[in-house]
């Protein structure tokens, strides 16, 4: 898009990919958080090593423990290694993070404000070597507040905040989107791009966009 707000946006990706701080990209369902944390990892000075995410809505926190710090076995083959480990060098995406429990909000704070993690089962922590970007669909100030999400991890996670607009405020964006659905979608199928009337696309300028770029792409999709 070519909006002011989207144009800001990417704006502050570049500015945030400069630096190693940790990044907090706050939005409504669908405006495009992961793909501004990906675009700031294509920016950063990481852009070589890996982008990894957890998903972290309905995660339990065995899970979580597990699947951030690794656990090594009694056997080499039942070794499992963390995305902490597999990250090093990348970028490390915590998609949803307003939604981890308290106990998960309790093992991702130890990390942070200690720079290392201790796989379960070895005998010596590891530093952290990734940098860490998280999202939140609520607002996760107000989260904190409320004491439902720690403060100082708040603070840990959110050294720098990026606030990515839904689609109803940068309505004029929605024309571009589409087209380039339309297009993308046309070369991926072998399908003849379809031709947007004046009609079709005052209705694209002034739907609400609840589901934000997520529904507009199936939009797109069912137009195709």
């Amino acid at each position: 898009g070519s909006s002011p707000q989207i144009v800001s946006v990417r704006d502050a990706v570049e500015r945030a990919a400069a630096a190693p701080s940790p990044v907090l990209i706050q939005g409504e369902v669908g405006t495009g958080k992961q793909t501004a944390a990906r675009m700031l990892h294509s920016a950063s000075p990481s852009a070589s090593g890996p982008f990894l995410w957890i998903q972290c809505r309905g995660i339990s926190e065995e899970d979580f423990r597990t699947r951030l710090l690794g656990r090594i076995g009694e056997r080499p083959e039942s070794d499992e290694e963390g995305v902490l480990m597999t990250a090093s060098g990348g970028t490390l995406f915590f998609d949803d993070v307003d939604t981890l429990s308290a106990g998960c909000q309790n093992i991702l704070f130890e990390v942070l404000s200690n720079g290392r993690f201790r796989p379960q089962g070895a005998s010596r922590s590891l530093p952290l070597d990734a940098r860490i970007v998280s999202s939140a669909t609520s607002p996760l100030r107000a989260a904190v507040e409320q004491r439902r999400f720690r403060a100082d991890l708040f603070y840990a996670l959110a050294v720098m905040e990026i606030a990515v607009p839904p689609l109803r405020e940068r309505a004029s964006d929605a024309l571009e989107l589409a087209d380039f659905f339309l297009e993308e979608l046309a070369a991926r199928t072998g399908l003849a791009v379809p031709q947007t009337s004046p009609a079709e696309r005052r209705k694209l300028l002034t739907h609400g966009w609840p589901g934000n770029v997520v529904e507009l792409r199936n939009a797109a999709e069912r137009a195709l």
